[in-house]
């Protein structure tokens, strides 16, 4: 009797987790906050929201950065079709005053690759992207005000996810993420006199966070009162727990310290999961994680096999 009871137990969680392949979906959504970092940190809260970008039908939106310019709020973020299994970039342009939508504009990078994570800095007048890429090239894209890619550039050709930039004392360090299995990751950092260098030296207390807890970048560094801060991904229990914020209290070409100060998790603010936090000082950008079952996710995955049964059988026919 023991070993019935034992096998239909089996057979449940079998079924459930063919259900759940099925139907069971992660639905992220990126918010605008007014508000600067420290304060919602410490005091977590949605009632300074500006903007929610909603996700649809076959997609979702997610890795939200933000750059002011013009007295404009320019959102940079990924677009993931769940039909195609691959992230865009995507931008919107919203005003400060009225905080309506201006433009948006759909992959503006254009790449036969995922892309996702689209870190965005402004240097010495030029304006990067660096976005994740599905081959986990590290690789630098130059825009115009137009918002127009009119240059790209290697900076390391394998490896790594989720990186960012920031420059200290005129030297530029890059903080990026080496994935080792699933969320268990080693956090590198890398520096350069030069923005456009080819070659980096990794930092000789590199990797500087491992595991789950802070080793995966969740958006860029930030000052506040004089202190630089360090968001990172937790993924203990699934990806996109929530975010640990660290204090860097050292940071040199031979020194690196941090300390943590904040964690937030999506229950605080009334989602299941949060994994990045941007700020420019006067904004943030987070994204939302909403557990569901969807009909929608199934629908996609009919139609992406009748697709390849489709093409499939158009192939018999010729042959």
């Amino acid at each position: 009797m023991q070993d019935f009871f034992s096998t239909m137990k089996q057979i449940k969680q079998s079924l459930h987790r063919k259900f759940d392949r099925f139907f069971f979906d992660e639905n992220w959504q990126t918010i605008i906050i007014k508000s600067s970092p420290l304060e919602f940190l410490q005091f977590p809260s949605l009632k300074n929201k500006i903007y929610h970008k909603k996700s649809i039908g076959f997609c979702f939106y997610a890795d939200p950065f933000i750059l002011i310019k013009n007295s404009k709020i320019y959102l940079f973020f990924e677009r993931y079709s769940y039909f195609l299994k691959c992230g865009f970039i995507d931008f919107i342009i919203i005003n400060t005053d009225t905080f309506s939508i201006l433009r948006h504009e759909k992959n503006i990078i254009k790449s036969n690759k995922h892309l996702s994570f689209p870190y965005i800095l402004e240097d010495e007048g030029k304006i990067v992207i660096i976005p994740e890429c599905q081959e986990k090239e590290l690789k630098m894209y130059e825009i115009n005000d137009k918002i127009e890619v009119i240059s790209n550039k290697y900076i390391y050709k394998t490896g790594f996810v989720d990186s960012v930039v920031i420059k200290k004392d005129g030297i530029y360090y890059l903080f990026t993420t080496k994935v080792k299995k699933y969320n268990d990751c080693d956090l590198h950092i890398f520096y350069s006199k030069n923005l456009n260098e080819s070659e980096w030296t990794e930092h000789p207390k590199s990797p500087v966070n491992t595991g789950f807890y802070g080793s995966r970048m969740a958006g860029n560094l930030f000052h506040e009162n004089g202190k630089i801060f360090r968001p990172g991904q937790i993924s203990k229990n699934t990806y996109g727990d929530g975010i640990c914020v660290y204090e860097v209290e050292k940071l040199s070409i031979n020194e690196y310290k941090e300390a943590l100060k904040y964690e937030i998790f999506g229950e605080s603010i009334g989602f299941d999961g949060i994994h990045t936090f941007s700020s420019n000082g006067k904004y943030i950008a987070i994204d939302v994680k909403k557990h569901r079952y969807s009909v929608i996710k199934f629908a996609i995955k009919i139609l992406r096999l009748t697709k390849i049964h489709f093409l499939f059988l158009i192939f018999r026919i010729k042959t």
